[in-house]
C-alpha cells in the first residue's frame, strides 16, 4: 500500500486569490478612515481619475456623433432625404443624451468626494453570468448584487463575512475587509 501522497496530491479549493488591499487598491490609512465613514485623498483621487477618463470617452464620443450628425444633415440637405434627416435628428438626441449622462457622473462623482462612506456588512457569495465569451464577475451581499472586476471578485472568499465601503452616490466599492464569523 503506497502512503506516499505526492503521487495522488488532492487538490484544495481556491476560494480567492490575491488580497483586498491589492485590487481595490486601497492602504491601511485609507480603510481606517473608511470605518469612520470618510473618503481618503487617495480614494478620492483615484475617482477623480477614472471620471476623467470617462470625460475623455465623452467628449470623443460626442465629437463623433456630432460629425455623424452633420454629415446626416448635410447628405439630407443635397439629396432631399427624409431618412437622413431623421438620422441626424436621432443623432442629435443621442449626443445630448451623452452630455446627460457625463454631467449626472460628475454630480455623483462630486457626491462621492463630499459625502460620507457607506458600510454594508454580510457573507459575500459570488456568482459569474457568461454572456457569449464575456464573463460578468458579481459579488452578492444581503441581496444586493455588485458588478466587480475579476481581481476583485477573487480576492474576496465565498461564503465569507466581509465590510465592504462604498461610495454613497455612485456605491462604488472603495475598501472591504474580512470579518470573523
Amino acid at each position: 500500500m503506497n502512503t506516499d501522497t505526492s503521487l495522488n496530491p488532492t487538490p484544495l479549493p481556491i476560494s480567492y486569490i490575491g488580497t483586498l488591499q491589492e485590487a481595490l487598491k486601497f492602504s491601511d490609512a485609507d480603510a481606517a478612515l473608511n470605518r469612520t465613514g470618510t473618503i481618503s485623498s487617495a480614494q478620492k483621487k483615484r475617482l477623480e481619475r477614472a471620471w476623467s477618463r470617462l470625460l475623455i470617452g465623452g467628449l470623443i464620443g460626442i465629437a463623433a456623433v456630432t460629425i455623424a450628425a452633420t454629415f446626416a444633415f448635410f447628405m439630407a440637405q443635397r439629396q432631399s432625404s427624409f431618412i437622413l434627416q431623421a438620422a441626424g435628428i436621432a443623432l442629435t438626441f443621442f449626443n445630448a443624451f451623452i452630455v446627460i449622462r457625463l454631467a449626472q457622473s460628475r454630480i455623483r462623482l462630486n457626491t462621492d468626494i463630499n459625502g460620507a462612506v457607506t458600510r454594508t456588512e454580510g457573507i459575500v457569495r459570488h456568482t459569474v453570468r457568461i454572456s457569449g465569451r464575456t464573463a460578468r464577475y458579481l459579488l452578492e451581499v444581503n441581496g444586493e448584487r455588485m458588478l466587480v472586476e475579476k481581481p476583485v471578485f477573487f480576492a474576496f472568499e465565498d461564503n465569507r463575512r466581509y465590510a465592504l465601503y462604498r461610495t454613497a452616490a455612485s456605491k462604488t466599492l472603495i475598501s472591504a475587509e474580512k470579518l470573523e464569523l
